[in-house]
């Protein structure tokens, strides 16, 4: 026997999509039960009455449903129209939110969009004038070279060095007749920056320094934006804060965040105008060169070079140029490889981790690497960031002091094989070299591949870490081998035909040996491989 809500149910046909069924019914069943009440004191009277009642009996139940049916029907004009209410509601809603998504929408295709598409892919090609002018590369003294316009004209501007300077300008001239060449000799042509650049200085040492929590502000501000400046503007070279503001030539006591550029009057084709402000913080456009100023007259980053930590007062040295065998991304990340203690400020807690630093929670702070370092320069000129590191001994035991520090240099030479450690002899007859930030180019003797070390604290009385199975390398004359702020200088093995083949990193300095991790622990743990290098690494 059907009952009367059967008897309709399949008349009650509603085409509600998916997304929306969750929610129209939630909101019928609420209305509905504001309906109910005679219905449940039908049911809580049954449960008092004088006579006995099976109220889970069918003929109970089918009343109840008869019941609830005949209630919705006299009630089905006030139903209804809450129903209409709640669902005009939802929509009405659903559209605003529509709304909302198609502006966000069309804001975001408009700011993507370029006003003028043509120009702007035409500016793009003219960035490629350089590929064919081998020339360029021909000559030593050729440093770099910028092409864009300024006010509107092109003009490419080459920075000369060197000896042959007058020959490269000739040379250009006459190979590219067309090329509207602005020539520059770094050497002698940045007497007026360099006076700008102490006049600064000098004002900035005039004035109090900049507290930690403004410059902790700049700092992340800085960081924020500075993979993007650096990507969108080719000609910036440097970013840095500081308590000085040019103005007309007027210097300002204002904190700004300072854009290093090669020439600023110069907007490299298919380039933005250099931003204004960062946040808030005024941009102050200072012409600078890479031989000059903040780069202490060294515009190129090279084994041995010096680089730290922003704002830590330590040096260390570049060890190997490195590429990631893991390409996976779409390309295989570069950099270099230096000493763990130099390029992560928390090493130690990463010591106590046992860790590599991927692996670890100092993986979610951002490990900057300067160059110089801030020890030698206070310019703090980012130029990388460390994504791997480890301190300690590695699975097998073996001493590990090193960080993988990425750059953005892509132009790596030939791969270095690592030298077969089973053929390696430790009774002084075989010679390494290294460089290093201090003690510059030295040569050595290797005497043992079984070094275990220990380094005590320096901030933490007691507390101290262990390296096992290291080389050992011993000075060969009167010229010192290693000292402080060489960690992380690259040790060669001098092969007998006396090509150079990595052999560790220097990382501690004993009186009278070296302490070298292993590169070979090195790059197993790190996924990485050692190469040369074809050219400096440009740094802008």
């Amino acid at each position: 026997m059907t009952t009367k809500l059967d008897e309709k149910k399949s008349k009650l046909q509603f085409d509600i999509p998916n997304e929306l069924f969750t929610t129209v019914a939630v909101m019928v069943c609420n209305i509905i039960s504001n309906i109910f009440d005679d219905i449940i004191a039908y049911d809580k009277l049954s449960e008092v009455s004088f006579w006995s009642v099976d109220i889970d009996s069918r003929n109970t139940r089918r009343g109840v449903a008869d019941e609830i049916y005949d209630t919705i029907v006299f009630n089905k004009t006030n139903f209804v129209r809450q129903i209409k209410s709640e669902s005009e509601k939802i929509c009405r809603q659903t559209v605003r939110e529509l709304k909302e998504m198609s502006t966000t929408i069309n804001d975001f295709k408009r700011s993507m969009g370029h006003t003028e598409q043509k120009t702007f892919v035409n500016e793009w090609k003219k960035r490629d004038v350089s590929k064919g002018m081998g020339i360029l590369k021909t000559h030593p003294s050729v440093l770099m070279h910028l092409a864009g316009t300024r006010d509107g004209v092109d003009v490419v501007k080459v920075f000369l060095s060197g000896d042959d300077k007058k020959e490269a300008e000739i040379n250009l001239r006459e190979h590219y007749p067309e090329v509207p060449f602005e020539f520059v000799d770094v050497d002698t042509g940045y007497d007026e920056i360099i006076t700008n650049i102490k006049q600064i200085e000098e004002f900035e040492q005039s004035l109090p320094e900049i507290d930690n929590e403004a410059r902790q502000k700049v700092n992340t501000v800085i960081n924020r934006h500075a993979e993007q400046v650096f990507a969108n503007h080719s000609g910036v070279i440097g970013i840095e804060m500081s308590n000085v503001r040019s103005d007309n030539n007027r210097m300002i006591n204002e904190l700004c965040i300072v854009l290093f550029c090669l020439d600023e009057s110069i907007r490299p084709y298919g380039e933005s105008p250099l931003p204004k402000n960062l946040e808030g913080y005024p941009c102050d456009i200072r012409k600078e060169f890479v031989m000059f100023g903040h780069y202490v007259d060294c515009q190129t980053l090279n084994i041995g070079s010096s680089i730290g930590i922003p704002f830590v007062k330590l040096a260390g040295s570049v060890g190997f140029f490195v590429r990631s065998n893991d390409s996976s991304e779409g390309f295989s990340k570069c950099g270099f490889l230096t000493a763990a203690h130099v390029a992560i400020e928390q090493w130690e807690e990463l010591y106590e981790h046992r860790s590599l630093l991927s692996k670890d929670p100092l993986a979610n702070t951002s490990h900057e690497i300067v160059y110089p370092s801030y020890l030698d320069n206070r310019t703090n000129v980012v130029i990388g960031r460390v994504i791997e590191s480890y301190s300690g001994n590695w699975t097998n035991g073996t001493g590990i002091d090193a960080a993988f520090v990425e750059t953005s240099q892509r132009n790596l030479g030939e791969e270095i094989h690592l030298p077969d450690e089973n053929s390696l002899q430790f009774n002084g007859s075989i010679l390494v070299k290294k460089r290093g930030r201090t003690t510059g180019d030295t040569i050595g003797k290797l005497v043992n591949d079984c070094l275990h070390v220990r380094v005590y604290s320096t901030t933490v009385h007691g507390r101290y870490y262990e390296f096992e199975k290291c080389f050992a390398v011993k000075q060969k004359d009167e010229t010192t081998f290693f000292d402080e702020g060489d960690s992380g200088s690259g040790v060669f093995l001098i092969d007998k035909d006396n090509s150079l083949k990595p052999l560790g990193i220097a990382f501690a300095l004993f009186r009278s040996q070296t302490a070298v991790c292993k590169i070979r622990q090195i790059t197993d743990a790190f996924n990485v491989s050692v190469y040369g290098y074809e050219e400096p690494m440009d740094l802008s």
